[in-house]
């Protein structure tokens, strides 16, 4: 499966969203509809991870795609940003044209944006823009202080052989976007398949917090070895955890060591589930352990004109601990929602800690983000300790494994999963297939196996493998990701199944990885690998035999795992022969080089 072909299912799954209210737009019967169909779905892919309309109501009011339409295809009215997004759309049919065909300048030429938002009911030809259209002129008018507010237009297409200033032209001097297909796949597809949709720099979560007096909150200045921060401790209503977490899910758990659906099966979230549930007082707030949140900016007012109510402003917040706590009260949110009733979470509130870092931390340089990182790390290690975060967890947010998942997306088209359950949601929705999903454990032996050592990449437990020193020396940066991916699609073509019929033993797997990945070829395009893998690997399975024989043959290994032992009965001699300890042990390594690696070089 390719990136286009994942873009394909989700698109796909969009229309049968719509299918539900719009059955007029979204149709399945012709190719013709399908592509239309198809088509319109990829705005409202655009809007709901661009944007955040989750709702496919929501999404098709912002829609202004057919007939008279002024060149636009949907907008979107950013009140925060103060922002008016005018949007043009192009979905291809083929992974060919979508990769590579540009908009035609007589489409970009077609937006009769200044005239649209000047008021104006027709074109320049006297032809009445559609009702959608109308529908945006009616509501930029409602707009208060209109006059601060800038209009920007979006290209979701392709558009390379244009220059800025021929752009500019095209579309009225607007400042504009070009999100083209390379974009589509790394900001639409993989946040929809990782549940890290609607992600923006400044996203600002206002919690609801019932307070009579400034005396229900805690604010304390903290000076640390790695910067300074403010923490800020209130106890918060229930429901707005769980509310923000159904909506952001794993765009608000990047820096926890858990993804969202990777939370799903722990005992904890029964006992969690009880105490929310069952009794009808808050003995929540004291049982739970609380959440802890981390922040670039955090504003607390009581001055809400609202009595016994005050609100707390986070920017960029991210659950550092008490994930499981919000993913259970997530779960309880959405069953409430569905039933249209959220009084289960009366009156039941829970323990919140913010971490904001000081404004002047918030043009970090580098040596800053370093430190600032140091510290998130040091507080998730400190607090998470309502369930076990394994060695593997914490190694899931270290930047060689978040640089490796966005290369191996962007050149191979497949999801290296840093958190279990990372991508759950994708394979469940048919998004993906297994196929294209890395398990990172096999992908670190895998990396071991490269470096020369594949009788390491059997002996170590996964404990042990992940253990920060020891994962740092295995895999230090991502700069040799190709010859990694490419020991990796060798790994997962030797099956148990596959060695068995040629006969070889399930230990030799990552001997035979580290022997394929000393005939990588660094100028090897991407779609040869294939090829390329099968033809090494055959010729391996040719050779295995041979160079079981000669192992045999060498003194030390005939002490070590092949010793002689003659039979009390029948007086023959016959070798009681330890391959799984052969595999793992300490005279593999040059063994390979010396058959391998060595006769090859002579």
């Amino acid at each position: 499966m390719s990136k286009y072909t994942n873009l394909v299912a989700i698109l796909d799954g969009l229309c049968k969203e719509g299918m539900v209210d719009y059955s007029r737009f979204f149709k399945w019967e012709t190719e013709e509809e399908i592509l239309a169909s198809r088509c319109r779905a990829y705005i409202h892919l655009l809007l709901k991870v661009r944007f955040g309309l989750l709702d496919p109501k929501t999404r098709e009011y912002h829609v202004t795609d057919g007939a008279d339409d002024g060149g636009i295809d949907a907008y979107y009215i950013d009140k925060t940003e103060r922002i008016v997004y005018l949007i043009q759309s192009k979905f291809r049919p083929n992974i060919i044209n979508f990769e590579s065909k540009d908009i035609s300048s007589d489409e970009l030429l077609a937006m009769d944006i200044e005239r649209i938002i000047q008021g104006y009911d027709t074109n320049a030809k006297g032809v009445r823009y559609n009702g959608k259209i109308r529908q945006l002129r009616d509501d930029i008018r409602k707009i208060e202080n209109i006059t601060d507010y800038t209009y920007k237009v979006i290209i979701l297409a392709n558009l390379s052989r244009v220059d800025d200033a021929k752009i500019k032209r095209l579309i009225g001097n607007f400042p504009y976007e070009v999100y083209n297909a390379e974009w589509a796949y790394s900001n639409l597809v993989f946040p929809i398949i990782s549940g890290t949709f609607y992600k923006q720099d400044r996203l600002t979560i206002m919690l609801n917090v019932k307070s009579n007096t400034e005396g229900n909150r805690i604010e304390y200045l903290s000076t640390t070895a790695n910067g300074n921060c403010t923490v800020n401790i209130i106890f918060v209503p229930t429901c707005e955890i769980g509310k923000i977490l159904y909506q952001y899910k794993n765009t608000i758990l990047q820096y926890n060591p858990r993804s969202y659906l990777g939370m799903e099966e722990n005992p904890i979230n029964a006992n969690i589930k009880r105490s929310i549930e069952i009794p009808k007082t808050n003995e929540f707030a004291l049982l739970n352990n609380g959440i802890t949140m981390l922040a670039d900016k955090a504003k607390y007012s009581a001055r809400t004109g609202r009595a016994g109510e005050a609100q707390i402003s986070l920017i960029n917040p991210q659950i550092i601990n008490g994930g499981q706590t919000a993913f259970t009260l997530s779960k309880i949110y959405e069953k409430a929602l569905q039933k249209g009733n959220l009084s289960i979470f009366e009156p039941k509130e829970v323990l919140l800690r913010v971490i904001s870092f000081d404004e002047e931390e918030n043009n970090p340089t580098s040596d800053d983000r370093s430190r600032r990182m140091q510290l998130i790390e040091d507080i998730s290690t400190a607090t998470n300790q309502q369930t076990e975060v394994t060695e593997a967890d914490r190694r899931a947010n270290s930047h060689v494994l978040m640089e490796l998942q966005q290369l191996i997306f962007k050149d191979f088209g497949m999801y290296f999963e840093r958190k279990q359950g990372e991508f759950t949601d994708g394979l469940e929705k048919g998004y993906i297939g297994k196929e294209q999903v890395i398990d990172k454990e096999s992908f670190l032996r895998c990396s071991i196996a490269v470096s020369g050592k594949p009788s390491r990449a059997r002996q170590k437990a996964i404990k042990i493998l992940f253990r920060k020193d020891m994962f740092e020396s295995s895999l230090p940066n991502a700069d040799d990701y190709k010859r990694l991916m490419f020991a990796y699609l060798v790994s997962a073509k030797l099956t148990p199944s596959v060695l068995q019929t040629h006969g070889i033993k399930l230990y030799a797997r990552y001997a035979i990885v580290y022997v394929a990945s000393t005939r990588f070829q660094d100028d090897l395009p991407i779609d040869g690998y294939e090829d390329r893998i099968g033809s090494i690997v055959n010729d391996l399975f040719a050779q295995w035999e041979g160079f079981e024989d000669y192992v045999q043959s060498i003194d030390i290994n005939r002490w070590r795992y092949f010793k002689e032992k003659r039979d009390a009965t029948t007086n023959e001699i016959r070798v009681n022969a330890n391959w799984q300890g052969y595999y793992k042990g300490v005279t593999l390594n040059n063994d390979l080089r010396a058959y391998f690696v060595d006769r090859s070089e002579d």
